[in-house]
């Protein structure tokens, strides 16, 4: 046994390595590492808020890869707990949140992400379309002089602090980005309104199913109920949550505030219309994309998500739409273990124009898009946006409602176990 230090170190390292090996989905690697260093955790003596976070951590690996464990996973939201009473810990109320969503405790989770969307961070950049984006709800909220503040500090910031998609560090605005932000703080908290349905149940869903099954891509038109619909376009339009700023486009992410109930109800609702595909994946992460209708015309390049089941769907109206702005999904899936960071990056000029060649060749498919048309498929196939024209205004647009479902790595092995899954070389 080592004392001092050099346990210390050992300990940090182990549990970097857990880490390491559950994020690249190296499982049976994360299980011994996350097991033998929970060993280790046992025979030192560490202070109470070190040791909570160090257990909940491997315990929430633990119970992860071996297929949501419910005993795993709630010791460690025991820990969390513990650790959060001594710590404000973003991380810990986040991991915590994942945990309760792996158990399906959805509220529960719901209610984390919301509390860490009150606990904002200071960013390190700000975008101009995001101003602009903001001071417009700030004029539909009826406050029109912040509006007018925000439109001033966009045109005060110089042009050669800005990149190609205008984004700007917030070092070289200071003040001008803390009244941004102190002005939106007082737009109003969205209201959300709950319909009796969130998936439009006159669907063949035996099927979708089959579709998915043989295919690994199924493509279902007017997918929500237009109820539904109409609330989640609603929240797109007035909901503060797009505080996630990328390459031409804004996020509104769980930790932004974007917890609305039907979240909760749609993946409740496929798990139950179609099991087959969404029963075993509980739901894991999602989002809206709100693309700047000149920065984000390219939309989002080569990536794959880091789930087992990617749902997607269009949210803005058809008229909006001049041309493209739908999606290319390729036959070729990421590789099972290993960072996905390596395609889902901001690529060099030339080097995704060879990349998009190469995964042509083995075959793709391509989505058109359509207001409520859900695109379903196997999350780690590797995919593409089609580059957009959308009409100029705030109510046009692209906007697109991803929801993703399950684990890559427990999905691979399960296909493995049925016989190698669907033919992924003649999918398309």
């Amino acid at each position: 046994a080592m004392s001092g230090a050099g346990a210390s170190d050992c300990v940090n390292a182990g549990y970097a390595g857990a880490w390491e090996a559950f994020l690249e989905n190296k499982w049976d690697l994360a299980k011994l590492r996350a097991e033998a260093f929970l060993k280790l955790l046992g025979s030192r003596s560490l202070p109470e808020e070190e040791a909570s976070i160090l257990q909940a951590d491997l315990l929430y690996i633990l119970g992860a890869v071996q297929n949501n464990d419910s005993h795993l996973l709630l010791s460690s939201i025991d820990h969390y707990d513990r650790h959060l009473k001594l710590s404000d810990n973003r991380a810990a109320l986040r991991l915590r949140a994942e945990a309760k969503l792996r158990l399906k405790q959805y509220k529960q989770a719901f209610d984390d992400f919301d509390e860490l969307s009150n606990r904002p961070t200071e960013p390190s950049q700000i975008a101009l379309f995001q101003w602009v984006h903001d001071a417009e709800l700030l004029r539909r909220n009826g406050m029109d002089t912040e509006a007018q503040l925000v439109d001033e500090l966009v045109d005060a910031v110089p042009t050669e602090v800005q990149d190609t998609f205008g984004r700007v560090s917030s070092s070289d605005v200071g003040q001008a980005a803390k009244a941004v932000a102190e002005a939106c703080e007082k737009i109003p908290r969205f209201l959300p309104v709950c319909p009796t349905s969130a998936i439009n149940p006159e669907q063949d869903w035996t099927v979708i199913q089959d579709i998915y099954e043989r295919e690994s891509v199924v493509v279902v038109d007017d997918f929500l109920s237009p109820e539904c619909l109409a609330e989640m376009r609603r929240l797109s339009l007035q909901a503060p949550v797009f505080r996630t700023i990328r390459a031409g486009f804004l996020g509104a992410f769980p930790q932004d505030g974007f917890c609305h109930p039907l979240v909760a109800a749609i993946a409740e609702e496929l798990a139950t219309l179609a099991p087959r595909i969404a029963r075993d994946h509980p739901l894991g992460y999602w989002w809206l994309f709100k693309y700047d209708q000149k920065a984000g015309k390219s939309g989002i390049g080569i990536h794959a998500d880091q789930a087992a089941v990617n749902v997607n769907i269009w949210l803005t109206e058809d008229a909006a739409r001049e041309d493209g702005g739908g999606l290319e999904v390729f036959s070729t899936p990421a590789p099972v273990t290993g960072a996905l960071q390596q395609y889902n990056r901001e690529f060099a000029p030339g080097e995704e124009a060879r990349l998009l060649e190469d995964l042509r060749s083995t075959g793709s498919r391509r989505i058109a898009y359509k207001q409520n048309r859900c695109a379903i498929f196997v999350s780690d196939l590797l995919h593409v946006s089609e580059p957009a024209v959308f009409r100029p205004g705030f109510d046009n647009a692209r906007v697109n409602f991803t929801l993703l479902f399950g684990d890559r790595a427990r999905a691979r092995v399960a296909q493995e176990e049925d016989g190698g899954g669907p033919d992924v070389d003649g999918l398309f």
